[in-house]
């Protein structure tokens, strides 16, 4: 559809605002090496965010100077120059209470380079994809009629259950004015001007 609205005159800046490369790393857990080993898949995630984000998101600490009575936040994290690559993620050390020696998370899982969705927006509860853009060197009711005409023929290609509002200026110029309105009619879901 953004190739189709891309055509159309004085529809400027189109873009997707949403991300769906985000890369990211999948941890896949060996449920039976870990419990063979005395780790649970809690410990594994514990342990890797206390390695990557800090322990402050799992153990807050702090220290009071009793000198001037500020309190201080203390964390422990690995340096980031510390983790430069996959395998260095491979390597972080993975403890549990029930165990006496740590161990290396490679040896209870695998690490896969993955992609998702970097920001999900919604409309009402639904998800929605959004396409953003602005009008430029003609009239908004115009452009709106074009958007449209394509937004109604690509309505059959959504799967069952989807829908495609548009919203921003051209959905709103019917509140304001008295000249434009969008999908007052339940039988019509097409702008009039």
């Amino acid at each position: 559809m953004l190739n189709e609205l891309r055509q159309v005159r004085g529809l400027v800046d189109l873009r997707v605002h949403q991300r769906f490369d985000y890369p990211k790393f999948d941890v896949a857990i060996d449920r039976t090496k870990a419990g063979q080993a005395g780790f649970t898949a809690r410990d594994l995630a514990s342990s890797l965010l206390v390695s990557l984000s800090g322990s402050f998101q799992t153990t807050p600490t702090f220290f009071l100077n009793w000198q001037n009575g500020v309190n201080y936040n203390l964390a422990t994290q690995t340096p980031q120059y510390r983790i430069q690559s996959l395998h260095d993620i491979q390597n972080i050390p993975i403890t549990s209470p029930s165990t006496t020696r740590p161990g290396i998370l490679a040896d209870v899982a695998s690490i896969t380079r993955a992609s998702e969705t970097a920001v999900l927006s919604h409309y009402d509860i639904r998800r929605v994809v959004d396409i953003y853009g602005a009008v430029q060197d003609r009239d908004l009711g115009a452009v709106g009629r074009d958007v449209a005409r394509i937004v109604d023929a690509n309505r059959p290609l959504l799967p069952r259950a989807a829908s495609s509002p548009c919203a921003g200026s051209f959905r709103r110029c019917g509140r304001r004015t008295s000249g434009c309105s969008w999908g007052s009619d339940s039988r019509s879901s097409s702008p009039t001007c």
